[in-house]
């Protein structure tokens, strides 16, 4: 970074889009997890109650560790970026296709569920916007034809089939958003108490 650089009007704009876009990515991501850990259930008898407890607590761990470290991801983008470091770009680029990843990994854990559909399409469209933005300009400031070639090249390839995924992903979502939910299990309980 340049002592004492000035932004300019289009870059205060871009980076300011960027950043809202990336935060609201974020947002679908956590919408997405919780969304999907809604309809995840293990069911471990009586005698397995403590284990299925175990195994959707390291579950959580898990969702909720890989949503943190997406978020230190990004903010360490946001702010190397207002700073005019490259990093920033590159942490954006990675922090927003992990959200397009675990938005089309994870979705709505029960049919029926318009609403939550609903916001996870709205909030999906941030960051593949954001990710067209950074694409763009990595292009655009390439000054070798040749090495942007090599750019588009190597970008397309490693994103292809993150939209595959992200395109099968939202697909399921609209699916399930229109299927009918299930009835409610009756829960019966044969498990004898102990008595000494």
């Amino acid at each position: 970074m340049a002592p004492g650089y000035v932004l300019k009007p289009s870059d205060v704009a871009l980076r300011a889009a960027v950043t809202v876009g990336s935060m609201l990515g974020g947002l679908g991501a956590w919408v997405a997890v919780a969304s999907a850990a809604e309809g995840f259930q293990i069911h471990g008898g009586c005698a397995g109650g403590g284990l299925a407890a175990l195994i959707m607590l390291s579950i959580a761990l898990l969702g909720v560790g890989w949503l943190g470290l997406i978020a230190l991801i990004m903010v360490g983008g946001i702010t190397f970026i207002w700073f005019k470091y490259n990093l920033g770009a590159a942490l954006l680029l990675a922090a927003n296709v992990a959200v397009v990843v675990t938005i089309g990994l994870l979705g709505p854990g029960l049919p029926g569920r318009a609403g939550e559909v609903t916001m996870i399409l709205v909030l999906a469209v941030p960051p593949v916007l954001v990710i067209g933005a950074l694409f763009w300009a990595w292009v655009a400031r390439t000054p070798r034809l040749g090495d942007r070639i090599v750019v588009v090249v190597v970008v397309t390839v490693v994103l292809s089939p993150v939209a595959v995924l992200f395109g099968a992903g939202l697909s399921r979502d609209v699916v399930m958003a229109y299927t009918a939910p299930e009835p409610a299990p009756v829960v019966t309980t044969t498990c004898a108490s102990a008595t000494g």
